[in-house]
């Protein structure tokens, strides 16, 4: 049953139509369209927007629907109705773009104009969380009125939008409270409550960190601008700026490619490398001649570029590379753990636990090297607070506690991130929703992409466009 719309009393105590103030703005608008064309306004309609509600019941259970007589749904009913349906990107902006979009398609166009086989004099609307459904009908009811709803409880819906589906892209990583997002004609930033902070007029952006973020403009030139979009590091000097909260460097780029260390006044402070990546405690790794070492803040060589990766410090190890096999060295470069282990190692450790590989077979070793759970999945994540992680057997994926046992069974199409509260976000028959331990929909799949943040948000994408929920259970 759609969530927005309710049969209720009018004023004078009759049964009557009651709308939302979304719906009634979406058929005043429609009405006013009429009339500018010089052709009377419809009239509102019980029937049609019962219809309408009972519509949005069978298009969930037969997609591909797309007319149907309203008799078929509606006892007593007896004129023909055309049902539309729209999704997210047409239903959250202004009326009159709905109508634009609408009027986009001819044959949608004549019936609401009556050039069709029928004059349509009256129309049901019904507007759930996805689809808007209009009904036009051959005939009106009688001595019906339109009475206000109640708009619903938004504590008691799965979710709210914070931000509707209208974005072209976003990057799946929030800094100092906001996501790096586009609009499609350039990136900025939009807080934690979908609010656009910084202009979306950028050829590309990193992150926040220490109240600061690199935008990049079309000639391929880095600033820094503050949490107000003001310029704090001008443009021109470097292609590439990035910042991390736990280090007191910058990395820089030149028009060499090269990066440097420089300090957050963008005095260069190193020599040039293939790479430097942040790791912990001022701690920065580097790429000179293929090969990956440390040094401090400084420049200061603390292990000379001798491997073939290294990761961040996770749990006081980093995991490395050598001879195309992976193992762990403590805070002194000390190996704990030898270079025996394929490709899935470089995560590093959480809560205790760390992948290894074997046989392109995954299982989770201790910081002492113990193997506490088998190679026997093909894939895995690492395990969260409350002790679970997803893993998958034979393209299927599923939910393992510390033991390795599935708590939620290997049958879903993917399962890609946790959150601290043990939902997950899952793919079903193409589509994502929230996945619980018991192995229920906290949110059916509804959902393209989907990607979760901090308190209960999740980036969405609907219709190739991305938004910003808030669940609320």
């Amino acid at each position: 049953m759609a969530l927005f719309v309710f049969i209720g009393l009018n004023s004078t105590g009759q049964t009557g139509t009651c709308f939302t103030a979304k719906e009634k703005a979406l058929f005043d608008a429609i009405n006013k369209t009429r009339i500018e064309s010089g052709l009377t306004a419809y009239a509102y309609s019980y029937y049609l927007t019962l219809g309408a509600v009972k519509q949005v019941e069978r298009i969930k259970n037969d997609p591909g629907s797309t007319y149907i007589q309203l008799q078929e749904y509606v006892s007593g009913y007896t004129g023909y109705a055309v049902p539309f349906d729209y999704t997210m990107s047409s239903l959250y902006n202004t009326p009159e773009s709905v109508i634009e979009g609408l009027f986009q398609f001819p044959e949608i166009k004549d019936q609401f104009f009556d050039k069709g086989n029928y004059a349509f004099v009256s129309m049901g609307l019904c507007i759930d969380q996805k689809q808007v459904f209009i009904y036009l009908g051959a005939e009106a009811d009688q001595s019906q009125s339109i009475t206000q709803c109640d708009e619903p409880d938004a504590s008691k819906l799965p979710y709210i939008w914070l931000r509707e589906p209208t974005l072209h892209a976003t990057k799946f990583f929030e800094a100092e409270g906001t996501i790096a997002v586009s609009d499609g004609n350039g990136w900025g930033f939009m807080d934690t409550t979908g609010k656009i902070v910084v202009a979306c007029r950028y050829a590309g952006v990193t992150w926040f960190a220490k109240g600061l973020a690199c935008v990049i403009d079309e000639n391929d030139r880095a600033a820094l601008v503050n949490h107000k979009n003001e310029i704090a590091f001008p443009f021109g000097k470097f292609r590439m700026i990035q910042l991390d909260e736990k280090c007191s460097r910058m990395i820089v780029e030149d028009n060499t490619l090269q990066n440097f260390l420089a300090d957050l006044q963008g005095n260069v402070l190193t020599k040039g490398y293939e790479e430097i990546n942040f790791s912990e405690n001022d701690v920065y790794s580097f790429y000179e001649k293929n090969k990956k070492g440390v040094m401090d803040a400084n420049g200061k060589i603390l292990l000379p570029a001798k491997y073939g990766e290294i990761s961040g410090l996770s749990e006081g190890l980093y995991s490395f590379a050598q001879g195309g096999k992976w193992g762990f060295m403590d805070e002194n470069f000390n190996v704990v753990i030898q270079p025996k282990y394929g490709g899935n190692v470089y995560y590093g450790f959480a809560w205790g636990l760390s992948h290894f590989e074997i046989n392109e077979k995954v299982g989770f070793m201790d910081t002492m090297g113990k193997i506490i759970i088998p190679a026997v999945f093909d894939e895995a994540g690492l395990f969260n607070e409350q002790g679970y992680t997803h893993a998958s057997l034979n393209g299927k994926f599923g939910v393992i506690d510390r033991s390795g046992k599935f708590i939620v069974p290997a049958t879903y199409d993917r399962i890609e991130r946790s959150s601290k509260n043990d939902y997950w976000v899952t793919l079903s028959n193409g589509l994502y929703g929230i996945l619980g331990n018991n192995n229920q929909w906290k949110l059916n799949p509804e959902f393209e992409e989907m990607y979760f943040l901090n308190n209960n948000r999740y980036l969405v994408r609907v219709d190739g466009s991305w938004g910003m929920i808030k669940i609320n259970f």
